[in-house]
């Protein structure tokens, strides 16, 4: 049979297992369930299974929304929704389900073949495939994980607990170009009734069972209007458009096969008698969250764990950077604006049926794996956020050309750093008293006099130069040191800055990182607006407790499953220099992909 790749063109999918055992035969491999009271009998098992989609559209909301739906279901993409290969886990079930004890052994088969395509039932059948070795007239519990692609562990994997608390770090593939595809799925919930093994089942008497399955991914989304008009009172009239968006602390370490809920973090979260594997997110009224979503470092994110090396991924002991993905880390972020200007580039479309009003196109910045802290260690450091880097065009700017980078001092735009010299210090001829009073001083006395005219010196020119003239007195200046003294030379050997009467300031010359430097000799009060480009971040939500003052449980943190999508309404400032505050007005909504159906499993 041909190995097919089937597409889902909507926003879920159903899962349905058949689980076969044949009769006996003389022909048949299986062997026959003993009359009862006699001894266990083992054999092989055939499974099938069938993958359709069904559901209804959600409702939307905007806190954002706690709990297990949030704000409601959403379609996933094309490309999100593709199955190719599932493997099923079948463990003996207990009352105790899928908490049993870690040492229950399992058994496992993999789908890679698709029999049919029923149109009328929008689903696909796969081959049946066999579970050898399996005890017949039994219950059994499974657990389900779709698209494993080359990541082959479970092949190894011979009990509950290497299922159950396997540390998944690929959850998608990414082909380099913004391309996605194979994203892994789990099961979400336990299975309600055993699948009940006997060879008196049948192709058309088939046992069912239900299972849910849900991606351990999760998905951030913006939306921007085409322009803003500046709503603060501090740039009125600045225009502003959103260019694109990155995700920030983009966590990459792992995430549990199988989510967990518990109603503290400093649990074992690995215990059953802990933790409840895939539980639900419990809100009260109002949506505020009353329990917390656990990943394999929750209780290891403290404060006192952001130095030093306390954490242990892939069996080596790293420090908090090594949790997220390189370049994302914010605590480490690269200084450089021309660098973010690069990095930042415009997100894909996707497209949103679910809006009121119709439809709606979403930017999808990208992906991210679960990241939960508790409500005590909210911070930057660990909590998920995303960058949004915007063109900022100042109205009333003199000698401002739109597009040029320019410069604040305590928050005031100017045009270049000639400019704002010359208006700090009051000296409106700044260029030939550079000339003239400083460069062509009869003597470093004369000079450091002249210079002394300089009483704001946000960009270190006065200091370089009183450091020129240090322990030199009524001495001629050299010609040889002239040139060293000009502001022009300043400005290009010490600062990295070109005036180009053209095309405005140029940074970063000569090998200098111009925003460190102008950030280190001005005590970080000038920023350095790159190709006027600007920066917010919004630090994600995914349970708003209602409190300015205080941080809820689950307020800041990442679930599985889970669309991030972000509405900028309004703009009410310049934003930093570089990746560092939030200075947007945004309404926030925590979406569900909308689940595959309920799994029903045939016999």
């Amino acid at each position: 049979m041909k190995n097919i790749r089937y597409r889902w063109r909507g926003a879920a999918l159903c899962l349905t297992l058949s689980l076969m055992a044949a009769g006996c035969s003389m022909n048949d491999d299986l062997e026959c369930p003993p009359e009862q009271g006699k001894p266990v009998v083992t054999g092989s098992a055939y499974l099938q299974l069938s993958l359709s989609m069904t559901g209804n559209s959600g409702t939307r909301a905007g806190n954002p929304t706690g709990g297990e739906h949030g704000d409601g279901d959403e379609p996933g993409q094309t490309y999100e929704n593709d199955v190719n290969s599932v493997v099923a886990f079948l463990f003996k079930h207990s009352d105790k389900g899928i908490e049993a004890d870690g040492k229950t052994d399992v058994h496992h088969v993999e789908f890679t073949d698709f029999k049919y395509a029923d149109p009328n039932t929008n689903s696909i059948t796969t081959m049946p495939e066999a579970v050898k070795d399996i005890e017949l007239n039994t219950d059994y519990d499974v657990i389900i994980m779709a698209n494993p692609g080359d990541d082959d562990w479970w092949r190894s994997a011979s009990n509950l607990h290497q299922v159950r608390d396997h540390i998944q770090k690929n959850a998608w593939k990414e082909d380099g170009q913004g391309g996605y595809s194979d994203f892994l799925m789990s099961s979400a919930k336990a299975t309600t009734q055993p699948i009940h093994i006997t060879n008196t089942s049948t192709y058309t008497s088939p046992v069912t069972a239900s299972v849910d399955i849900e991606r351990m991914a999760a998905r951030v989304d913006y939306y921007a209007k085409g322009e803003y008009t500046c709503i603060g009172t501090d740039y009125p009239g600045a225009k502003v458009t959103i260019e694109g968006a990155a995700i920030i602390n983009r966590f990459t370490a792992g995430s549990y096969l199988l989510k967990r809920v518990a109603d503290a973090v400093n649990v074992d979260p690995e215990n059953p008698e802990d933790v409840e594997y895939l539980g639900d997110e419990t809100p009260v009224a109002g949506g505020k969250a009353t329990n917390y979503v656990l990943d394999p470092w929750t209780a290891q994110k403290t404060e006192a764990n952001l130095t030093g090396e306390p954490f242990v991924v892939d069996g080596k002991t790293v420090g908090a950077d090594s949790l997220y993905a390189e370049g994302t880390y914010y605590p480490e972020r690269n200084t450089d604006p021309a660098w973010w200007a690069d990095k930042i580039q415009s997100c894909p479309t996707v497209t949103d049926v679910n809006e009121t009003n119709g439809v709606k196109m979403w930017q999808r910045v990208g992906y991210t794996l679960e990241n939960t802290t508790s409500d005590a260690e909210t911070t930057k450091a660990y909590n998920t956020g995303v960058a949004f880097k915007a063109k900022f065009e100042p109205q009333g700017v003199a000698g401002y050309k739109r597009g040029q980078t320019f410069f604040t001092y305590n928050g005031t735009i100017y045009s270049s750093l000639t400019d704002m010299m010359r208006k700090l210090n009051g000296i409106t001829n700044f260029e030939d008293y550079v000339e003239y009073d400083i460069s062509k001083a009869d003597n470093w006395v004369q000079m450091k006099l002249n210079a002394d005219r300089m009483t704001n010196d946000p960009t270190g020119y006065r200091d370089y130069l009183l450091d020129c003239a240090e322990g030199k007195n009524q001495e001629e200046i050299p010609d040889s040191e002239r040139e060293k003294l000009t502001w022009g030379y300043y400005l290009n050997n010490v600062l990295g800055v070109v005036e180009d009467s053209q095309n405005g300031p140029q940074i970063n010359k000569n090998n200098i990182n111009t925003r460190d430097k102008l950030y280190t000799v001005s005590d970080e009060k000038i920023c350095t607006y790159y190709e006027s480009r600007c920066y917010y971040i919004w630090w994600l939500r995914h349970s708003n407790n209602d409190d300015d003052k205080t941080n809820g449980l689950m307020e800041y943190a990442i679930v599985r499953n889970n669309i991030y999508k972000i509405n900028v309404t309004d703009i009410y400032t310049l934003g930093s220099d570089i990746p560092e505050s939030d200075e947007i007005k945004a309404n926030v909504y925590v979406n569900k992909w909308r689940m595959l159906k309920d799994e029903e499993l045939h016999m």
